[in-house]
């Protein structure tokens, strides 16, 4: 497997998991 594609998979896995938390905290905001 080539270096660029696990940093590209990483960067996807990162902004994935970013996007959830940013769902999950407004999810917060509203109670």
């Amino acid at each position: 497997v080539s270096d660029a594609l696990i940093k590209r998979v990483a960067k996807e896995n990162f902004a994935g998991n970013m996007k959830l938390i940013t769902v999950v905290d407004s999810a917060c905001e509203k109670d």
